[in-house]
């Protein structure tokens, strides 16, 4: 049986970004720490770390591992799911694997939906959805949404843009059920409206037409690419099938960094 010192570093980082500490690939301090407290103090050293671990794969999964502080097979198995490593299958999609590694089936409905938006450009995203500010409609969530801790229950998007999400935010809903959206971190809400051009750059933001979403950005930072960024891992595979069966697409899917990113933009999935 393989003890806990035998985590790959790629293994802890991945543990240490789910306790919000720094991702050092180490057994340090702080890590242990934030997983003995997790785990009501019913473990210490290493064995919290993989104790913390079960609990997590036990939650997301489904799983019956034994929570015990010990790596084995079992472990291990689940952990490169969670890690986004094994292997998706449809019986009724084609699978497309995109540049990230991901498997990912694409749906001829959403293709249909996402044909009619446009590739991300200032003059092409004036001409579909209006000036910066214009066409605003409310939408209202169908689940408890929280942004910096505060439940939202409602924000303006363009109107263009509110079928999609709509048909995106209640499959996630019907799928994951309240408790798992909290436990991902999808029911983190990071704005959709504001008027600026891209990071760095000086087109407009597809923030700037409202047709736009951040969602769980404390886990999936700008720059964070696959296997850091939580929305990477296979848990969100139905995530993202939801969504792009909406018409929408996302940063991470199409470019391999911002993943909180979702909006209404022509993906390149199905080129």
């Amino acid at each position: 049986m393989k003890f806990s010192y035998n985590l790959e570093r790629d293994d802890i980082k991945f543990v240490q970004n789910l306790v919000s500490v720094p991702e050092t690939g180490l057994f340090d301090y702080s890590l242990i720490q934030a997983c003995i407290i997790r785990t009501n103090y019913e473990f210490t050293g290493n064995k919290a770390v993989v104790a913390y671990l079960q609990g997590y794969l036990n939650r997301f999964y489904n799983a019956s591992l034994k929570v015990d502080g010990y790596y084995g097979p079992n472990t291990e198995v689940l952990l490169r799911k969670a890690r986004g490593i094994a292997v998706y299958k449809s019986s009724k999609e084609s699978v497309i694997i995109n540049k990230n590694g991901i498997p990912f089936p694409l749906h001829a409905e959403g293709k249909k939906k996402n044909d009619k938006y446009p590739i991300h450009d200032t003059r092409k995203c004036t001409r579909y959805f209006g000036k910066p500010g214009t066409n605003h409609v409310r939408m209202f969530f169908p689940f408890k949404m929280y942004y910096g801790g505060k439940l939202v229950k409602s924000t303006y998007v363009n109107k263009k843009a509110l079928e999609s999400f709509e048909e995106w935010l209640e499959g996630i809903l019907d799928y994951y059920g309240q408790d798992g959206l909290d436990r991902g971190y999808m029911s983190e809400y990071g704005g959709v409206y504001n008027n600026r051009p891209v990071r760095g750059g000086r087109k407009k933001s597809t923030h700037a037409y409202a047709c736009a979403g951040d969602f769980g950005a404390s886990k999936n930072r700008l720059h964070w690419g696959k296997g850091k960024a939580l929305f990477s891992n296979s848990y969100y595979y139905k995530y993202f099938e939801i969504m792009y069966k909406a018409g929408l697409s996302n940063l991470g899917m199409e470019r391999g960094y911002d993943w909180m990113h979702t909006n209404c933009i022509k993906s390149r999935l199905y080129d």
